[in-house]
């Protein structure tokens, strides 16, 4: 029965991929752009619908480092012509990909002039396939390099500075996540001092004027929160000369005391800031790895995700899951074609011992919505 439900889960996805390749796609769908506030793809309202890519994040030349997760090795091989399709039969309009700085910056020691045509192969195929794609630069370990700076800085610049010069400029298309999860404070304190909301606006303000310098006027730009993007309760505006801005949350669960589980927890931490400005939520995950005995989990799981689904959509926040390409998260072994699930739930974090995961859920309200 198991073998049975594989391999007509398998056939599904086949079928899935080509009736999608019978249709063709164009890299000029998924244009992205924001009014008065509202952000709107090929010209129609939009919440994004999206998953995380980590298959091209680590430079080839530091894969074997022992400072590598072995699940981002793993999730490296995972990269094939096939998966920009599969990701729209899961039922995706946006690929975020996550790069990294130091291996596009020029002047880090694990610069690869190679690894950047990695990345602008797997953007323009991901294109190709009429996916919106959000470049997410990358600064923590799993970027190649330890203690990076987790604020936007000389090294963000010269990394995005590289990047655009393979980039189009007039691909609206492509929206660009200055940096990924800037300052992962990790106190969860009720209030983050002025201080360094000051310096988080400051250091992302540079960036995006180099950004709208280098002729990039048609993409949004994405500023993700304190904490990690947990936070934008009392952030200050940023300022974008072109006025296509928009605000990143990655909303998980176990984020300390700061009642992510909640829709009062929600509205305080980035809700109530989000009804005024264009959000989207550029990550979120929930699962347990088969070994792991770590998970980004509290209380009834399957139910919260439930609840923060319907929160999003009310508020046009949007999703995006993590990771369609990180063993056992959205996409569940030996091929990873299978969404994760909670059939294995056993009604809390701490007794459910087993793999799940949102993979299922996610897929199924995208399809619906």
């Amino acid at each position: 029965m198991i073998a049975f439900t594989f391999a007509r889960r398998s056939l599904a996805l086949i079928g899935a991929v080509a009736a999608l390749m019978a249709v063709p796609a164009h890299a000029d769908q998924g244009q992205i752009t924001l009014i008065k506030g509202a952000l709107l793809r090929d010209g129609r309202p939009w919440i994004v619908k999206g998953v995380k890519l980590t298959s091209r994040l680590v430079p080839p030349k530091v894969i074997d480092r022992p400072l590598i997760n072995p699940h981002l090795r793993e999730s490296q091989a995972l990269w094939s012509s096939a998966l920009p399709l599969r990701i729209r039969a899961y039922g995706a309009d946006t690929a975020v990909i996550s790069v990294s700085q130091p291996g596009l910056d020029p002047q880090h020691p694990i610069h690869d002039p190679q690894y950047r045509d990695e990345v602008v192969s797997a953007i323009n195929a991901l294109r190709q396939a009429g996916l919106t794609v959000v470049i997410s630069m990358q600064w923590e370990n799993g970027a190649g390099a330890p203690k990076q700076p987790d604020l936007p800085g000389d090294s963000t610049l010269s990394a995005w500075r590289a990047l655009l010069q393979a980039l189009p400029a007039d691909d609206a298309g492509l929206v660009f996540e200055v940096l990924n999860e800037p300052m992962p404070i990790k106190t969860f304190t009720p209030q983050i001092p002025a201080d360094l909301w000051a310096n988080w606006k400051s250091a992302h303000e540079t960036v995006i004027a180099a950004i709208r310098a280098a002729g990039f006027h048609r993409q949004v730009v994405v500023v993700g929160g304190l904490d990690g993007a947990h936070r934008l309760d009392q952030a200050p505006d940023v300022t974008d000369p072109d006025h296509r801005l928009a605000y990143g949350i990655h909303p998980y669960l176990n984020a300390g005391n700061l009642e992510f589980d909640t829709a009062a927890g929600w509205d305080r931490y980035f809700g109530d800031f989000c009804q005024h400005h264009a959000c989207m939520i550029t990550e979120f995950g929930l699962a347990r790895r088969p070994g792991d005995a770590g998970t980004a989990c509290k209380g009834d799981a399957p139910q919260v995700f439930a609840r923060l689904l319907a929160y999003a959509w009310t508020r046009r926040i949007g999703m995006v899951g993590w990771a369609y390409d990180y063993p056992w998260t959205l996409n569940q072994g030996p091929d990873y074609t299978t969404p994760t699930n909670f059939k294995t739930w056993a009604g809390t974090c701490e007794a459910s011992t087993m793999p799940y995961g949102i993979g299922q859920m996610l897929t199924d309200w995208y399809h619906s919505h």
